[in-house]
Formats: structure tokens, C-alpha cells, sequence
């Protein structure tokens, strides 16, 4: 049988793999630089992907370990409230906490309600009578983050260095405002109006249960 160009051709071309089954017999080298173009595509690709999962990894260790963080100083607020007999030791353990645990030594705590019961409330702690107080807090129904105080409560820290950003923290028991406590620091972005306040939170709900349970105030 004759076979012309046009129908070898025909036949490799319904056949590619011919060609590099035979290459050897037929002395045909493949070309090396689009292998070797392949190739380091295939290796950018894989260390790109490798570089993406590496630093998802990272994150969700830093993510990991802030909780963990977090974590650890909540629990030790708790642990310091727990130790505490008195609505005076109360108020120190939690001055304790956030000057140690926390690093933030500028803070103020204020009781906005009297006692149902004979419970000793310091003298310090005491603004169930300041009407300023109660009108600046009035409507404080969550926590509060940003770089300005009303100037009732702006005088409480009067006696601090300056201060940059500021934390009220309402303490309700109920519908009650049974406490706030203050909390302001030298960098004006650290209490900024989006921070999670989930943490600020949960130390408000333990102030709440501890105070209401040595002021004999309902839940």
C-alpha cells in the first residue's frame, strides 16, 4: 500500500500520541523550553497556593491565640470577683484586674443604685445621688467607645493623665443601671467606636451578678 504525505499526515494528526511514543526511533526531541515553561507555571501555581494556605494558617493562629488570650484575663477578672466578700473588696478586685490583667490603669467605677440591703458601699463608689451622673448615663444601654465624655463624667477622671479614648460600660441588673464603670486610655484609637465589645460585655454581666448578689438586688 503507497502512502503519501497527505494521509501520514492525516494518520498523526487522528493519532498525536504517535509522535511521542516514537520519538526515539524517529529522532524527535520534544521541546525543552515549553516543558520547562510548563513546569515553573506548575511550580508558581503550587507556591502561590502554598503561600495562601500558609498564611490562612497564620491568621488562624494569631486568631487562636487572641482568643486564648482573651480568655485567660476574663477568667481571671472572674476568679478576682469570686474572691471577693464585699461590694468595697469587689470593686478593688476589679480595679485589680484591669491594671494587672488588663493594662489599663485609668478607670473608674460608679455604683448608680443604693443597696436593698445593709451592704457598706465606700464612699468612692457611691453616685446613686449625683443627678449630673444620671442624666449623662441615662440612656447608656450598651457599651460605649469613642473619644469624648460628657463633662460630669469627664471630671472623673480628672486626676488622670491626659486620655485619648474612653470606655462606659453600663452594668444593668434587669432594667436597672445598677453600675458604670470608666475606663479611658492615653491612645486616642484604642476604645474606637468599632471595637468588639463582646469581652466588655461579659465583664459587665459578672460585675452584675456579683453586686447584685451583695446589694440584695433582684435580677
Amino acid at each position: 500500500m503507497a502512502l503519501n504525505e497527505q494521509t501520514v499526515l492525516a494518520y498523526v494528526q487522528q493519532h498525536p500520541e504517535f509522535l511521542q511514543t516514537h520519538a526515539q526511533t524517529l529522532g524527535i526531541r520534544a521541546d525543552e523550553t515549553k516543558i520547562l515553561s510548563f513546569n515553573q507555571g506548575s511550580l508558581n501555581v503550587l507556591k502561590q497556593k502554598t503561600e495562601r494556605m500558609a498564611a490562612q494558617l497564620a491568621q488562624m493562629l494569631d486568631d487562636a491565640e487572641r482568643n486564648r488570650s482573651t480568655t485567660a484575663k476574663l477568667l481571671a477578672f472572674n476568679h478576682r470577683l469570686l474572691a471577693a466578700n464585699t461590694v468595697g473588696q469587689l470593686a478593688q478586685a476589679c480595679s485589680d484586674s484591669l491594671s494587672e490583667d488588663f493594662a489599663l490603669p485609668h478607670h473608674v467605677l460608679k455604683l448608680m443604685q443604693a443597696p436593698a440591703n445593709k451592704a457598706r458601699i465606700p464612699q468612692a463608689l457611691q453616685a446613686a445621688d449625683n443627678s449630673a451622673l444620671k442624666k449623662a448615663w441615662g440612656k447608656l444601654s450598651a457599651p460605649q467607645c469613642g473619644q469624648h465624655l460628657p463633662e460630669p463624667v469627664a471630671a472623673l477622671l480628672a486626676n488622670k493623665p491626659p486620655l485619648g479614648s474612653f470606655l462606659q460600660l453600663p452594668v444593668w441588673r434587669g432594667n436597672v443601671l445598677l453600675a458604670v464603670l470608666l475606663i479611658g486610655h492615653e491612645d486616642a484609637a484604642y476604645f474606637h467606636a468599632d471595637l468588639e465589645t463582646d469581652l466588655v460585655a461579659e465583664m459587665a454581666q459578672s460585675l452584675s451578678v456579683a453586686l447584685g448578689r451583695m446589694m440584695g438586688l433582684a435580677a
